[in-house]
């Protein structure tokens, strides 16, 4: 027994072939577990390289954004000095 109350395998009262049997369905478990793991690691790995891939796309488009701005801004005409009256939309009083 070991100090938790907890015996091991040669503590119990059961013969060899149950000890099998509990031992390859304890692998059978890891295994499965194992490649469970092994999947999501390459589901995490292609979402990483779809991220990276949205990231550049992203800056791609930010900086064609920025582009068109500068563009737009690049023929306006800026008027100063000249004197407006608001237009109103009330009736004449």
């Amino acid at each position: 027994m070991n100090g938790i109350g907890m015996g091991t395998w040669s503590d119990l009262p059961c013969d060899r072939a149950f000890k099998s049997i509990c031992y390859d369905e304890e692998v059978t478990v890891v295994r499965q577990q194992q490649k469970m793991i092994l999947d999501l690691v390459g589901e995490v790995k292609a979402l990483r390289l779809l991220n990276a891939e949205k990231d550049k796309k992203i800056a791609f488009l930010e900086k064609r954004v920025d582009d068109l701005e500068q563009y737009t801004r690049m023929s306006d005409i800026i008027l100063t000095g000249l004197e407006t009256k608001p237009r109103t939309y009330a009736g004449p009083q």
